[in-house]
C-alpha cells in the first residue's frame, strides 16, 4: 500500500520495522536505512506505471552511482515509518531520488541516491524518451525564487513567476528579495512568502565599522535560510551575490542561466543552466525561459498586480485634496541612484509640462523617491501652476497613484514598468540603455528614442549623451499626443 502526497510529488510507502533490521537495542541499524530507500523507489517507479524488472527486461538498468545519507533519529522494532520518495532531478542519462523517513512526524532520515542509465552492455545511454516523459512530471512543492533587485527587474520577473505558479498550483513559492519592491511582492497572491535579504543591515553596519556584527547578521540571516528545504531554488538574479545565496540555501535542483545571461561568472555555481539564444532578447521572454524549462507553456501569462486598499483610500485622498481632475499625467524625470546618465533634461521636462497643460489641458504630476523631492520642486517652480508634487509613497501606494493617472511620461526606469504594469499608457525616453532588452512589455507605450549610432552603450561617463540630447520636446510632446489619440 501506497499513497501519493500531491502537494509535493512524493509517494508515501509505510514500512513496518522488522526485528531482523535492528541490532541488540532493538534500533534500526543505519545500513538498513538504504534498503528502505530501495522499497521507497521501486514503489515510485511502480506509481509511474513501470517496475524495474520491466525496465530491465527492456535492456536498460538503473544504476546507483552515489548516496548521501543524513540521520536525524532513531527508529526502533515494530515502528511504523512513512517512506517519502520523488525524483527530485531528472536528466537525459540519469535521475536523483529524494527520500525522507518519518515516525510519528518525527523526522528520521533523509537521503538521495542518483543512478545512471546503462545498456547492456554497461555503457551510460539516454533514459528512452518515453519513459523520460513519464518520469519528468517532477512537481516541486516547495520553490525558492531568488531575484533581488531592482523594481524593474522584479517587475520583468513576474511573468515567469506567475507562469511557474500557474503550471505548480499547489507549490509553496517563496520570493528572495531585498529592498522596498518586497512591500508590492507581499501583496501579490501568486507568492506565499517573501524572504527579506537585510542588506540595509548589512550597509549599515559596514557604515558603522561593525565587520563583526555584519558577519553575525549574514550568518543570521544564512540559518534563517536553510531551516526550509527546497524542491527547486531558481536563480533569476544571476549575478555572483544570487550565485552564493542559492548555493548556501537547501535544495535538491538549483537552476540559473547559463554564461550567455549570467554574470559575473554566477553560471558556475548551477547545477542546471538555462540557455538562450539571443544575448539581446527582452527581460520578459529572458525569465520566461526559466518557466518553460520547468514545464510550463510557452504563452506569457499576464500579471495583474494587487495593493492593499490602504494603498488605494491615501492616493484617492491625496487627489481629493489637491483637487486635480482628469487629464492627470505623471511624469518621472528621475533615475535610481548611479544612472544620471539616462536622464533627459529637467529643464526639457519643464517645457513638456507646459505644452501638455497649454495644447492638452492636462495638469502634470511629478512625481519623485527618495533624496529628490528638492530638484522635483525646483521642476514644479519652472512648470507653474500646470504642475504639482505627488505625495510621498511606498512602492503599493506608488501602483495605486499610477492606476489612477491617464498617463506615465518617463526615462527607462523602474517606475516606467510599473506603470506598464498598471495598464497605464506609457511615453518612454530612452536613451543609452538598449529598447529591445528593456522596454515596456506589451503595446500600450511608445518608445521615444534617437538612432544614435552608439546607442546602445553602458558608457556612464559619457560626456556627449548624443542618445539623449539629440530627443527634443517636440519629438516627446508628439509622442505624448499620439499615445493620447491612441488611448483614446
Amino acid at each position: 500500500m501506497h499513497a501519493r502526497d500531491r502537494e509535493s510529488g512524493f509517494v508515501d510507502v509505510p514500512v513496518r520495522v522488522r526485528y531482523a533490521d535492528t541490532d541488540k537495542m532493538g534500533i534500526v541499524y543505519y545500513g538498513n536505512y538504504p534498503i528502505f530507500f530501495e522499497m521507497g523507489r521501486s514503489e515510485y517507479m511502480r506509481e509511474k506505471g513501470f517496475t524495474y524488472r520491466e525496465f530491465e527486461d527492456m535492456g536498460y538498468y538503473l544504476v546507483v552511482v552515489g548516496m548521501e545519507v543524513k540521520y536525524y533519529n532513531t527508529a526502533a522494532y515494530d515502528d511504523l515509518l512513512i517512506v517519502k520518495t520523488r525524483i527530485s532531478e531528472l536528466k537525459s542519462r540519469g535521475l536523483t531520488f529524494h527520500y525522507i523517513i518519518y515516525h510519528d512526524g518525527n523526522l528520521i532520515v533523509e537521503g538521495k541516491t542518483r543512478h545512471v542509465c546503462l545498456n547492456t552492455n554497461k555503457k551510460p545511454v539516454l533514459i528512452p524518451q518515453y519513459l523520460f516523459n513519464v518520469l519528468r512530471d517532477v512537481t516541486p512543492g516547495n520553490i525558492l525564487v531568488i531575484r533581488l533587485s531592482s523594481l524593474g527587474d522584479v517587475l520583468m520577473c513576474m511573468p515567469a513567476v506567475k507562469a511557474i505558479r500557474d503550471h505548480f498550483p499547489d507549490a509553496r513559492i517563496r520570493w528572495l528579495v531585498e529592498g522596498p519592491v518586497g512591500e508590492l511582492l507581499s501583496c501579490q497572491t501568486f507568492i506565499d512568502k517573501v524572504i527579506q535579504f537585510p542588506r540595509g543591515r548589512f550597509q549599515d553596519g559596514l557604515k558603522a565599522g561593525n565587520p563583526f556584527g555584519v558577519a553575525r547578521e549574514m550568518k543570521s540571516f544564512l540559518a534563517r535560510l536553510r531551516k526550509d528545504h527546497y524542491d527547486c531554488i531558481i536563480d533569476f538574479h544571476g549575478i555572483i551575490k544570487s550565485a552564493l545565496i542559492a548555493a548556501f540555501a537547501r535544495g535538491d535542483r538549483k537552476i540559473g542561466f547559463n554564461a550567455m545571461h549570467a554574470k559575473e561568472k554566477s553560471h558556475l555555481f548551477y547545477g542546471e543552466r538555462v540557455h538562450g539564444t539571443d544575448r539581446r532578447m527582452h527581460k520578459v521572454d529572458k525569465n520566461m525561459l526559466m518557466a518553460r524549462y520547468l514545464g510550463a507553456g510557452n504563452a506569457v501569462p499576464e500579471v495583474i498586480l494587487k495593493a492593499p486598499d490602504s494603498a488605494y483610500v491615501y492616493i484617492d485622498t491625496f487627489f481629493q485634496q489637491t483637487g486635480a481632475r482628469s487629464p492627470v499625467f505623471a511624469m518621472n524625470p528621475f533615475s535610481s541612484k548611479g544612472t544620471g546618465f539616462k536622464r533627459w533634461p529637467i529643464e526639457r521636462y519643464s517645457r513638456l509640462i507646459v505644452r501638455v497643460k497649454d495644447y492638452m489641458g492636462a495638469q502634470t504630476l511629478i512625481l519623485w523617491g527618495p533624496g529628490e523631492k528638492e530638484e522635483a520642486e525646483r521642476l514644479k517652480a519652472m512648470a507653474g501652476e500646470s504642475a504639482f508634487l505627488a505625495c510621498p509613497t511606498n512602492i503599493p501606494q506608488l501602483y495605486a497613484l499610477l492606476e489612477k493617472v491617464d498617463m506615465y511620461v518617463g526615462g527607462d526606469t523602474g517606475v516606467m514598468h510599473l506603470a506598464s504594469a498598471a495598464q497605464t499608457p506609457v511615453v518612454a525616453i530612452f536613451g543609452p540603455t538598449d529598447v529591445k532588452v528593456n522596454a515596456p512589455y506589451g503595446l500600450n507605450n511608445i518608445i521615444v528614442r534617437d538612432e544614435a549610432p552608439c546607442s546602445p552603450c553602458k558608457k556612464k561617463d559619457c560626456q556627449e549623451r548624443t542618445c539623449i540630447e539629440n530627443i527634443s520636446v517636440e519629438d516627446v510632446f508628439e509622442a505624448v499626443k499620439n499615445m493620447s489619440e491612441k488611448a483614446g
